[in-house]
C-alpha cells in the first residue's frame, strides 16, 4: 500500500524533464497533511536543482483534521516552496482536479499556471453544503463547478483531461 496520498517524481514530457506531484484521492481522500507538505518541499528542491518545471496535480477534501494543527503548518512550507520555484525563474504548473478543496485548495492547489479539468466540480474552500448552511440556502447547481469558476473569472485555463498532455507542453515551449 501507499504510504501516502502524494507520489512525487522526476518525468519528461514530450521530450521535456519535468518534476511532478500527483496525489491519489484513495488515500485518505488525497487530504492535505504533513507528509504532502515535506513531498511539495523536496519536489520544489529537486526541480530547482535540475532547473525543471513543476507540476502538481491537484486533488483533496482538505487538511487532514486528525493531525491538528501540524497539517496546517505544512501550508506555508508549501507556498515557500512553489515561491521558490518560481524565484528560480521555473514554472509552477498546478492540474485542478475534482475534488479540489479546502487545505488542498489553499496549500498547492492556488497557485502556479492553473490548469482546470473540464467538467469538474467541487473546487473551492468550504464544500456545497456548508456554504448552503452558512448561507441559509441553496447554492446554484453549478456553484463551485469549473463552469461556474470560469463565468466569475477564476478559472481562465480549461482543459479536458485529453488535452493535457498538450497544454503543458504548450506552456512549458513559451
Amino acid at each position: 500500500g501507499m504510504m501516502s496520498a502524494m507520489m512525487t517524481g522526476d518525468a519528461t514530457l514530450m521530450g521535456k524533464n519535468i518534476v511532478v506531484c500527483v496525489t491519489d484521492f484513495g488515500f485518505l481522500g488525497a487530504s492535505f497533511c504533513m507528509s504532502i507538505g515535506e513531498k511539495i518541499w523536496q519536489a520544489a528542491i529537486k526541480a530547482i536543482e535540475q532547473k525543471a518545471p513543476l507540476i502538481i496535480q491537484a486533488a483533496g477534501g482538505g487538511a487532514r483534521m486528525h493531525e491538528g494543527c501540524s497539517s496546517m503548518v505544512s501550508i506555508p512550507k508549501v507556498q515557500l516552496a512553489i515561491t521558490r520555484v518560481e524565484r528560480a525563474g521555473l514554472k509552477v504548473i498546478t492540474i485542478i482536479t475534482d475534488p479540489t478543496l479546502g487545505g488542498v485548495a489553499i496549500g498547492y492547489g492556488s497557485r502556479g499556471i492553473r490548469l482546470f479539468e473540464s467538467g469538474a466540480g467541487n473546487i473551492g474552500f468550504s464544500g456545497k453544503r456548508v456554504v448552503e448552511q452558512y448561507v441559509g440556502h441553496p447554492v446554484s447547481r453549478d456553484f463551485q463547478k469549473t463552469s461556474w469558476l470560469a463565468s466569475y473569472g477564476h478559472a481562465n485555463h480549461v482543459v479536458k483531461l485529453g488535452d493535457l498532455r498538450g497544454e503543458i507542453n504548450r506552456i512549458l515551449s513559451k
